[in-house]
């Protein structure tokens, strides 16, 4: 382990986190009793007991998970890159991070793999219910963390700098996001408008749910939001989307339309439907896509990403290019910049 000042298998991954939700882990726990090297952990997944206090080697299994680390100031040693995640890939190859390529390490764990790393701690997103059967392999393996996928930016902090014991590093990665929420707050002012966020991929159209964590951001900045959005009720386990056939496409219409884009997440399906040249924001050029990793980023970056998007749209008189993977480096500075300041 390093410690910094604190400065398509994988599609359907990342599907399973964004449309099936995250359901509790199992109630379980290490068996081995803490000693003055070692601390208990309560995480996704149940207690771990023996976490190292200076784990020689993180192994940690996806890039999300890695990039909550990393920004409380724990960098790990290995990345599987269980989620194919774009942004992680090139924030990993930056801070010299290994990423070992392995798009099923979320849904189909190789054991034999991660066990040939010698890790001294495990750590990983959850995948939902599946941790349930994946958990007690793991942690024979060696202790394991398993971080939440959906919590709202302060309570994600929170949790992971509890797990980490890096607590005031935590602290100073929350007090940037929210001296950058409070300034776009304050750029833009009272009556804002309402906004429409759609996403599309394998022939399924969404919005986020009004829990999930943009949808927090968005409301938090003083946007509305269409009433079908308000209220409707996430699909089945799902905790975070909230389905609409393409026919229910107008119910949708906002000032501002924000579609999701890049990487699994299909704009141009929603821009092809029948009815999507009737809203109003496509008709008045207030139409804008957005990074769909980012905007669905379970991790202090997503949300400081979000936020500098937002500055554009509100700024913007009609749609702008929103940040792309080729500012991933500048915005990932930028943050680091305002933790260490």
């Amino acid at each position: 382990m390093r410690l910094r000042s604190p400065q398509l298998l994988a599609a359907a991954a990342i599907s399973a986190l964004l449309l099936a939700g995250c359901s509790a882990g199992p109630d379980s726990s290490e068996t081995a009793e803490p000693s003055a090297d070692t601390y208990s952990v309560t995480h996704e997944a149940g207690t771990t007991e023996n976490v190292p206090v200076n784990p020689g080697k993180i192994v940690v299994l996806d890039e999300y998970a890695a990039l909550n680390m990393m920004e409380i100031g724990v960098v790990p040693d290995v990345v599987f890159g269980g989620l194919s995640s774009e942004v992680g890939a090139v924030i990993l190859e930056e801070e010299g991070v290994e990423l070992i390529a392995a798009p099923t390490m979320i849904l189909e764990p190789d054991f034999e793999a991660i066990a040939a790393e010698e890790p001294d701690l495990i750590v990983l997103t959850t995948p939902g219910a599946t941790i349930e059967e994946t958990y007690p392999s793991f942690s024979e393996i060696a202790p394991t963390i398993v971080l939440p996928y959906e919590k709202p930016w302060q309570e994600m902090l929170e949790l992971t700098g509890q797990a980490f014991q890096r607590e005031e590093q935590a602290d100073a990665v929350a007090t940037a996001l929210q001296k950058k929420l409070d300034a776009v707050t304050a750029e833009a002012g009272s009556d804002i408008g309402s906004i429409s966020v759609l996403g599309s991929f394998q022939d399924i159209y969404y919005s986020p749910a009004m829990i999930n964590p943009m949808s927090l951001t968005l409301e938090a900045v003083g946007f509305t939001r269409p009433q079908v959005e308000v209220d409707g009720v996430p699909s089945g386990a799902s905790t975070t989307a909230v389905m609409f056939s393409a026919e229910e496409l107008p119910e949708h219409d906002a000032d501002t339309v924000v579609l999701m884009d890049g990487s699994i997440y299909n704009a141009a399906a929603v821009q092809a439907l029948p009815t999507f040249s009737t809203l109003s924001a496509a008709q008045n050029d207030r139409v804008f896509l957005a990074n769909g990793e980012l905007w669905s980023a379970n991790f202090a970056l997503g949300t400081w990403w979000v936020l500098d998007d937002i500055e554009t749209i509100l700024t913007s008189g009609v749609s702008a290019p929103l940040g792309t993977i080729d500012d991933a480096i500048e915005r990932w500075d930028a943050l680091q910049a305002a933790i260490g300041s």
